[in-house]
């Protein structure tokens, strides 16, 4: 959320001069979705990017589904075990303890 007020408030609120509130809220509505749907990504090595780019197009607007809706939490129970299965199936493949 920091990232997000010091952006909003570097780009719009500091740079901009509103005529009224109202425009003042119609140009902030505007702002909000534009940042809301700018591809924001953070790639740490190469298979995390490979793994996003063989996920990417499957769905209309969302990289990662489950059954065919976004995922929207991670690290929930189905999340969890989830990682575990895969882990569980690497260390299988790369003869490696999980």
């Amino acid at each position: 959320m920091g990232s997000f007020n010091g952006k909003f408030r570097d780009y719009y609120l500091d740079l901009n001069w509103f005529a009224s509130i109202d425009d003042a809220r119609s140009t902030i509505q505007q702002w909000r979705h534009h940042y809301n749907k700018e591809d924001r990504l953070v790639v740490l090595n190469g298979v995390a990017k490979s793994v996003i780019e063989t996920q990417r197009g499957k769905h209309k607007t969302n990289v990662f589904t489950y059954r065919g809706r976004p995922v929207t939490r991670i690290n929930n129970s189905g999340w969890k075990r989830a990682r575990q299965i895969a882990a569980t199936k690497y260390a299988e493949d790369h003869r490696e303890p999980v």
